[in-house]
């Protein structure tokens, strides 16, 4: 913002506003980052905190999309999952590992790389592993086409390839191939999931 001031900014009370540049800086470490998460489940604004809004239901479906979207998922999903966990609250778990992964290419083209989408899967299922939740759904957006029109992939799709058959209205979708591929690393991290879970006694026939 050469030559201009920065615009002004109005923090609710007991909460502080900083200015940060993106070029130069470092990301803080998970040590830094941690705390200011799981204080916010108690100290948020506009709203009451997560478990006050937990209290009283029985289930509840959250769902990690392009808004809500946790990023990164090992510093901001475990106070939200400790959070509803205390309060003794069940809770359906989907991760949207589509929208928040999506980028411009240098040539123009809205793209999102497979390897991204896939690493954020990954994530989203340790997390849930680790903190004795369950991962109960994954949003994704495919066609049945062969499309070029997310990077990456078996068939290694790279941003030059992206106008061979980019046919997409709106968002970039994943190909056959690529959604076959997903849908199989999704299937291994279920498998784990469930091996992972204690087994349930068989009750005998009556």
């Amino acid at each position: 913002m050469s030559g201009r001031s920065p615009p002004a900014t109005i923090a609710p009370p007991l909460h502080a506003v900083t200015e940060a540049s993106a070029r130069g800086t470092r990301r803080p470490p998970a040590s830094a980052v941690e705390p200011p998460c799981a204080r916010s489940m108690t100290a948020v604004v506009g709203t009451p905190p997560l478990a006050q809004l937990a209290r009283g239901r029985k289930s509840a479906c959250i769902l990690i999309c392009d808004v809500t979207r946790p990023v990164p998922n090992q510093l901001i999903l475990p106070p939200l999952l400790r959070a509803l966990k205390r309060e003794g609250r069940k809770v359906l778990w989907v991760s949207d590992p589509m929208h928040g992964n999506t980028i411009k290419t240098s040539t123009g083209f809205k793209t999102r790389p497979t390897e991204r989408i896939a690493q954020e899967v990954r994530s989203f299922f340790a997390v849930c592993r680790a903190e004795g939740t369950y991962a109960g759904g994954v949003h994704l957006e495919m066609t049945g086409k062969n499309v070029t029109e997310c990077t990456g992939g078996a068939r290694a799709i790279s941003e030059a390839d992206l106008r061979d058959r980019y046919h997409t209205y709106c968002d970039p979708r994943l190909n056959a191939e690529q959604a076959i591929e997903m849908a199989f690393m999704v299937a291994d991290l279920l498998k784990a999931q469930r091996l992972a879970q204690p087994e349930r006694p068989v009750r005998a026939a009556e």
